[in-house]
């Protein structure tokens, strides 16, 4: 033990030290801000699923097993795939599709491929991204 504790000294810095954390623990009970949890009718969206990460537990619901239009989640997927592709090397940004008859059938939000057009695997990763173009997704 050090003589500073005797002395009194060591006894105000550790005193100081409680009264800091004190007064932050007494700041965050009283200045807290309070939580509530929203209602179906609160949440504007028509159906909703917020999970746990770590324990996929299900915090919320809304209409979860309502089947629901999955244009831009397939776009996403699809998006995931291109890049997993571009990672292992199996295609290249540089590298030139060709557009089939059915990916310029596609309607919707495209931008106006027609079959046999050619655009490169980089130019139509961007029109799915910015133009979520349907077309270029079918393309890739």
């Amino acid at each position: 033990m050090k003589m500073e504790f005797l002395n009194g000294k060591g006894w105000r810095k550790a005193g100081a030290g409680w009264i800091i954390c004190m007064i932050f623990f007494l700041a965050a009970l009283f200045f807290s801000i309070p939580v509530q949890a929203l209602s179906d009718d609160e949440v504007k969206a028509p159906s909703a699923v917020l999970l746990e990460p770590q324990t996929r537990k299900v915090l919320y619901a809304k209409n979860a097993d309502e089947p629901r239009p999955i244009a831009s989640v397939t776009k996403v997927m699809t998006l995931l795939l291109v890049m997993e592709a571009i990672d292992e090397g199996k295609i290249s940004l540089t590298d030139t599709v060709t557009a089939s008859e059915h990916a310029a059938s596609m309607g919707g939000s495209d931008i106006w491929l027609k079959a046999g057009e050619t655009m490169t695997v980089d130019e139509l990763l961007k029109a799915t991204v910015i133009m979520s173009a349907n077309d270029a997704a079918v393309a890739l």
